[in-house]
């Protein structure tokens, strides 16, 4: 069994830096092409601080020799960085923004690393899926994503930029009304992950074998498309997984995510990370509707409230072609009360999300590149968490900005979210406790006996996890 670490760096000098293309501070000897160096850019400078201080390749810093992934890396590999670009900033304030969508200023470190590991014979892609209504190509824009890795490809950097999602919901037009934004938006194909999708049949294997009673019961959150669909690929002993070929065809996996709340998992980082490397999204379950015996949803003793989400949930869907979307833009809106309403499985008592997390993370772990699940790990996985600015309360869309001033790199995703949810405060976690269990395809085989430091953050849960509206 291979060392498990988990390093957090907390340091009040932790800030996005603004110019792109988010270059260095300072010409450092180990980066091979030519960039004007970019003061501002401290982060860079601590991170990279960070690589020399855990002793990676300890002997060549300093020289231009210096390969602090190359312990992960080998010259050659193809690389997949996976940050979280789960929404485009003309959805959230600039400020908002940050607290929602992994920085490019960080990206642009993993790139340069990853590049001295693998060289010009390999490949580094950087890849998402974000929700439904996002506008990828407007989010990528916007943040300076897009203009980092054409720099980058200019300096003959062998880096790509990939949206995954095979279709997406493209506004037509929207208006504000008490609070909230209603848009129209009409499905739109998209041309997809170029490396193509695997699609995996867990079997006994999925962690939905356990309650194959439920199987007619199991939804999903995607928009436009059917949300029984998911009780149909998850039914009869069956567990489809839609996987996107670049994650599958890739030797290491950096994982990217942000730190922040989520409402069905108290917390989003990690594990759930790689629901954005899904399709079709449809497949996932996110909740079990309620049923006489079982359900993730909370009945609620407001009949108004029952009649209003009802409605506004479950008529959104179009003809599977049109979608009705209702965002809340006014966070202190008298009239925002969604946020303190459980629906679709967004409480503690999720039983759902954390099934469908684990199952991904278990193909993404052990399938070969032939789409087989093998008895042994095909892949490193690194995770380097942006924690610079963190979300709280309503997560993961709608977070309040946190200055937690924290990163986090480490070479397990099961053990990173044990870490991190000790320190932002999420008590209550199924995906960890049960992801601690698995019998075959672990994720951890036993917990490491380190110490790890870290400060307490305690961020504020999302309200339905503080104060059920079920009394």
């Amino acid at each position: 069994m291979k060392d498990i670490f988990v390093e957090v760096l907390s340091n009040p000098n932790l800030k996005y830096p603004s110019e792109i293309p988010y270059n260095p501070p300072k010409i450092y000897p180990e980066i091979k092409y030519d960039y004007t160096p970019s003061s501002e850019n401290k982060a860079y400078e601590i991170i990279r601080d960070l690589f020399k201080n855990l002793n990676l390749d300890k002997k060549n810093f300093g020289t231009k020799n210096w390969n602090p992934l190359g312990k992960f890396i080998r010259k050659g590999d193809t690389i997949v960085i996976k940050p979280n670009i789960v929404k485009d900033s003309k959805q959230r304030s600039s400020f908002l923004y940050e607290a929602i969508v992994t920085h490019p200023s960080l990206i642009r470190i993993m790139v340069d690393y990853a590049y001295i590991s693998t060289g010009n014979r390999g490949i580094i892609n950087v890849i998402d899926g974000p929700i439904d209504i996002t506008d990828f190509n407007s989010a990528v824009k916007s943040n300076g994503l897009l203009d980092m890795i054409n720099f980058l490809k200019s300096k003959r950097i062998p880096v790509n930029l990939y949206d995954i999602r095979s279709e997406y919901l493209r506004k037509l037009f929207s208006f504000n009304i008490l609070g909230h934004n209603l848009g129209i938006y009409k499905l739109t194909k998209l041309k997809g992950d170029p490396n193509g999708y695997y699609n995996f049949n867990l079997k006994i294997h999925s962690e939905f074998a356990k309650v194959e009673e439920r199987s007619d019961y199991l939804r999903s959150t995607q928009l436009v498309r059917n949300p029984k669909t998911a009780a149909k690929m998850h039914s009869n002993g069956n567990h489809y997984y839609g996987i996107c070929g670049s994650m599958i065809k890739s030797d290491v996996i950096i994982n990217m995510p942000k730190l922040k709340t989520h409402k069905k998992l108290g917390m989003t980082l990690c594990l759930k990370n790689f629901v954005g490397v899904t399709d079709p999204r449809s497949w996932l379950p996110h909740y079990t509707e309620k049923n006489n015996n079982y359900g993730d949803e909370y009945a609620y003793k407001h009949k108004l409230k029952n009649i209003i989400f009802k409605f506004i949930f479950k008529v959104r869907k179009i003809n599977n072609l049109f979608c009705v979307q209702i965002l809340k833009i006014k966070k202190k809106s008298n009239l925002s009360f969604a946020s303190n309403v459980s629906v679709k499985g967004s409480n503690p008592e999720n039983d759902t999300i954390w099934r469908t997390c684990l199952d991904i993370n278990k193909i993404i772990l052990y399938s070969d590149k032939n789409g087989d699940l093998r008895s042994t790990p095909q892949r490193e996985i690194l995770n380097f968490v942006d924690g610079i600015v963190g979300g709280e309360n309503d997560g993961p869309m709608s977070v309040d900005p946190v200055n937690s001033k924290v990163v986090m790199f480490s070479n397990n995703p099961l053990y990173t979210d044990i870490i991190a949810s000790r320190m932002i405060g999420v008590k209550q976690n199924k995906i960890i406790e049960n992801g601690l269990n698995i019998q075959k395809y672990k994720l951890l085989e036993k917990l490491p006996n380190i110490k790890v430091s870290y400060p307490l953050l305690n961020f504020k849960l999302p309200p339905t996890w503080r104060k059920n509206d079920n009394n």
